[in-house]
């Protein structure tokens, strides 16, 4: 490692700190590279607890995913034994983060996206899948504008709207003054901003939010395009609104479906957001009813299980 540049990024990170009150923070380094950083990093107010640094390509403590089922579940379980004001989950290369509350619960990205937009200077940019939560969730600020997934869609809407940061479903957050570059340790310097400015806990912040529910799921298939034209079909019938931005987003009064292709594999990805949890678990179980009467053979569900309910 070259020394100089390991300097210069640490310095860069504990520059951008500006926290107002003391905060104890859970990181979880998903023994990735992250602890490399998080370990020589000293941040006025802040006291770090880092799990899991040790670097190990087998990932013994859990997959470097910090989206699966179970990968926050330590640090969950470490924020509460420890009264942490949060904690943080990286994925391999800490260019993704999610965040965990005071409580242990996993948040949603819509609910940080909004958080950091308090701290922030607009304009900004969300994906189609943050977007959406906020404009149902009734958060949507003025300022926001909605782009296709994937890195290169967000740094170019980014760049056209000179935004000061953008956010994905994933946990990649985008900062102008890094490049216009996801940094997970950046956003959760920021996010420790943002937070020491409010007077209640993250948790608290959370649950004064509007009732919003959502989950993503993959189907892997054989003919996308058949089952693609399908769905349009079936749900453009009964929509309010059809959005064309990224694959098919189907407005309706209380709920939301999004249809896109994976940028990355050979699988169509799906998902619902609702107001309700009645109406979340209706709708998916609606749309799961009818991927498979089209598709003929449930055999074929690849569910990825990211789910958030609250």
């Amino acid at each position: 490692m070259n020394r100089r540049y390991f300097n210069l990024y640490t310095n860069f990170l504990e520059n951008q700190a500006n926290l107002r009150r003391s905060l104890r923070v859970v990181l979880d380094c998903s023994n990735g590279p992250a602890g490399l950083v998080l370990r020589k990093l000293k941040i006025p107010k802040a006291k770090f607890v880092v799990l899991n640094s040790k670097i190990d390509d087998r990932f013994p403590a859990h997959g470097p995913n910090p989206l699966a089922a179970r990968a926050t579940n330590q640090a969950a379980k470490e924020v509460r034994r420890r009264k942490a004001d949060l904690a943080v989950v990286f994925d391999a290369d800490a260019d993704r983060a999610i965040f965990v509350d005071n409580r242990g619960r996993r948040l949603p990205s819509y609910a940080i996206t909004l958080l950091l937009s308090l701290v922030q200077k607009p304009p900004f940019v969300a994906d189609i899948y943050v977007f959406g939560s906020l404009r149902y969730s009734n958060l949507l600020r003025k300022g926001v504008y909605p782009s296709k997934v994937g890195t290169l869609n967000i740094k170019n809407e980014m760049y056209r709207r000179q935004a000061s940061f953008g956010a994905e479903y994933s946990g990649h957050f985008y900062f102008r003054d890094f490049f216009y570059t996801d940094s997970g340790i950046l956003a959760t310097i920021k996010v420790m901003n943002a937070l020491s400015q409010l007077p209640h806990s993250l948790a608290d912040f959370y649950d004064s939010l509007p009732e919003f529910h959502s989950e993503q799921f993959n189907v892997r298939v054989k003919n996308i395009r058949k089952l693609m034209d399908k769905i349009e079909k079936t749900y453009r019938r009964h929509a309010l609104k059809t959005d064309h931005l990224d694959g098919y987003s189907f407005n309706f009064r209380d709920f939301l479906v999004i249809v896109r292709l994976s940028n990355t594999e050979s699988l169509i990805r799906f998902f619902v957001g609702a107001k309700r949890k009645s109406v979340f678990r209706r709708e998916m179980s609606n749309l799961k009813l009818v991927i498979q009467k089209i598709q003929k053979n449930p055999k074929n569900w690849k569910n990825s299980k990211n789910r958030i309910m609250r």
